[in-house]
């Protein structure tokens, strides 16, 4: 950021930037969330934990077929 404002970018160039890269990010998001639905909808049961896997990464599977043993809480 430094660099830019040595280079002389006006301030609007840095709010024109920031706009862009919001609605990009939100665009991505939408097109993933609606790729995702697709995904869900097509999908056999066995592969919907999967997918949702990979759409939450930091949750784990509550499928009844998953491989990890379950946590026991602490005493």
């Amino acid at each position: 950021m430094s660099s830019a404002l040595l280079s002389g970018v006006p301030w609007w160039g840095y709010l024109i930037g920031g706009v862009a890269w919001l609605l990009a990010y939100i665009c991505r998001q939408l097109v993933l969330l609606r790729l995702a639905s697709k995904a869900l909808d097509k999908a056999d049961a066995k592969h919907i934990p999967a997918i949702m896997t990979v759409l939450y990464r930091g949750r784990r599977s509550a499928a009844a077929d998953d491989p990890r043993p379950p946590v026991k809480p602490a005493k």
